[in-house]
This record gives structure tokens, C-alpha cells and sequence, in this order.
């Protein structure tokens, strides 16, 4: 294992800062704490993380043995009339709350997976798992990155746009969540799309709910370095380009 290990993404689960609930990509592992239950993948075994809903097997077989058999004790009165129908409602709730089930965060490795309980998925942990998985299943930086839309004025040069994104903080795109804004543009507005690589950013990127759109963004915190600038595209290139 390496001696240096870069932190790449952290997603607290309930609230910032709080370290016994969180899940912490780096370019190694991916750590995932659910208060006492800790666990490490290594990142070669990781496919990919999602978010699931599975039955719950304990309640579903208790109320299948339960309830027949209060209805069978009932019929040969060993039960009385109230009781029985109160075990019976309560088995048909224990077996619907079973069936239903719980969310769950599951991470797919080559051993098979490995489920987190999750109260409910927040943008926070859909926002970190699409980078996560973004991350996991691509290998080169072009298919890792996080994307600005640059409304390209007067013919500005390639270079003078660098320049102009490394003296300010635009505002940052997922690929989904570009693509998304995309399709749905209209005019002939010229925009170049620029790629920038998280990991060489040299600043912080936090993602944090946007006003305007309601929705999870990646913001940046400070001036993003030079050689974080991967790649330009324009609005065709990067529609009929499969990035993913």
C-alpha cells in the first residue's frame, strides 16, 4: 500500500462534521462508518456504490409463522375474540413493514455487496455517490471530471478563457447534471464546456444546495490550479459524446 494516500471525497450521512456516520473516498479505499460498524474496501474491489430497498427477512417469516397460528388457535379457542384480532393485526403490520422493507446503501464488490442501513438517501449521499461511482468506474481524468459552462463573448481566445476561469469560481456541472441542462437549452448562445479535474483542483470543492435550482452542486472554494484544466468541448461534442 502506498505510504501517501489522497482523500479525494468525504459524505456525512446526518450532519456536518459528524465523523461517526460518514463515508470517505480516497484513491485508495473507500471507508464507510455507520456509528459503531466500521468497514474498508479496497478500491480495486469496488464496482460501484447505489442506493436499495431490500424486504426484511426476519419480520416477513415471523408474521408467516405467527399469524397462521393465532388463526388456528383462534378457530379452537385458545384465544379470545379481542386478543386473537389484535395478534393478527399486529402480524399483518410485522409482515407488510417487512415486505416494504428499509433503504439501504449498498457497496458492490467482488466478494458480493455490503449493505448500510439508511434512514433515507439526502442529496448529499446521491450527490457523493454519482461522484463516487464516477470516479470508481472510469480510469481516465477526462471521465472523472466536473464540468463549467463558459458563455464564450467576442471571441475570446482558448487561453484567455483559461485564465478567466482560473481568476474566478464558475459555477460547476456533474455530467448529468450538465447533460441534463443541455437538452433541455435552446438558442445560439455560443458556450464552450470546460473539463476540470477535481483532484488537481488544489482547492476545496463542496457541494452544496443550490437556491436557484434546488439541487446539490459542486461549488469551489478557492482558485482552481492551471493544470486542472483538462479539455475544452463545445455543445455538440459533448451531447453526442458519450462521457460516461
Amino acid at each position: 500500500m502506498k505510504e501517501i494516500e489522497n482523500h479525494i471525497a468525504i459524505c456525512y450521512f446526518y450532519r456536518d462534521g459528524d465523523e461517526k456516520n460518514k463515508c470517505e473516498l480516497t484513491d485508495q479505499r473507500l471507508f464507510v462508518r455507520k456509528r459503531k460498524l466500521l468497514r474498508d474496501f479496497p478500491l480495486e474491489t469496488v464496482k460501484g456504490i447505489a442506493i436499495n430497498q431490500r424486504k426484511l427477512l426476519i419480520p416477513i417469516i415471523f408474521s408467516g409463522i405467527f399469524t397462521p397460528l393465532i388463526v388456528v388457535g383462534f378457530f379452537q379457542g385458545y384465544f379470545h375474540p379481542v386478543i386473537a384480532v389484535l395478534f393478527i393485526i399486529t402480524g399483518i403490520f410485522t409482515f407488510y413493514f417487512g415486505w416494504i422493507g428499509q433503504q439501504v446503501m449498498t457497496v458492490n464488490h467482488m466478494g458480493g455487496h455490503t449493505d448500510f442501513n439508511m434512514e433515507y438517501a439526502t442529496q448529499n449521499i446521491l450527490a457523493f455517490i454519482e461522484f463516487a461511482n464516477q470516479y470508481i468506474q472510469n480510469e481516465t481524468p477526462e471521465l472523472r471530471s466536473l464540468y463549467a459552462l463558459i458563455d464564450k463573448k467576442d471571441d475570446q481566445s482558448l487561453e484567455a478563457l483559461k485564465l478567466n476561469v482560473l481568476k474566478s469560481k464558475p459555477d460547476l456541472y456533474s455530467y448529468s447534471q450538465l447533460k441534463e441542462l443541455l437538452v433541455d437549452q435552446s438558442g445560439s448562445v455560443d458556450f464552450i464546456i470546460m473539463a476540470i479535474d477535481p483532484l488537481k483542483a488544489g482547492t476545496e470543492i463542496k457541494y452544496e444546495l443550490s437556491k436557484n435550482e434546488h439541487t446539490l452542486k459542486p461549488v469551489i472554494k478557492g482558485n482552481i490550479n492551471r493544470d486542472a484544466i483538462l479539455g475544452y468541448y463545445t455543445l455538440d461534442e459533448f451531447l453526442n459524446f458519450s462521457f460516461e
